[in-house]
């Protein structure tokens, strides 16, 4: 999360993805999650990768970390998505 504040246009669009692909990997910790998920609230309309975060960290809490890696294809959709989300 320090990564996204106050940091260049490049990085923090990387540090988004990253984070993207960890809200839907597996959940913080219970202490963690009300600071992760204030964050991303507070983040939703300058950042739209901050509501998809929201939502992958919230299926990942529910339901527990995933047992495996993200497939290449589900990367790759997250790019278009975010390329569409730029125009």
């Amino acid at each position: 999360m320090k990564q996204l504040t106050g940091n260049s246009r490049l990085s923090a669009e990387r540090t988004w993805e990253i984070f993207w692909l960890c809200c839907g990997l597996f959940p913080p910790s219970p202490q963690l999650y009300p600071h992760v998920t204030k964050f991303l609230s507070s983040r939703g309309e300058a950042a739209p990768m901050a509501t998809e975060c929201a939502a992958r960290l919230y299926k990942a809490n529910r339901h527990g970390a995933r047992s495996c890696p993200p497939h290449a294809v589900e990367v790759r959709v997250e790019k278009i998505n975010k390329m569409v989300l730029k125009k």
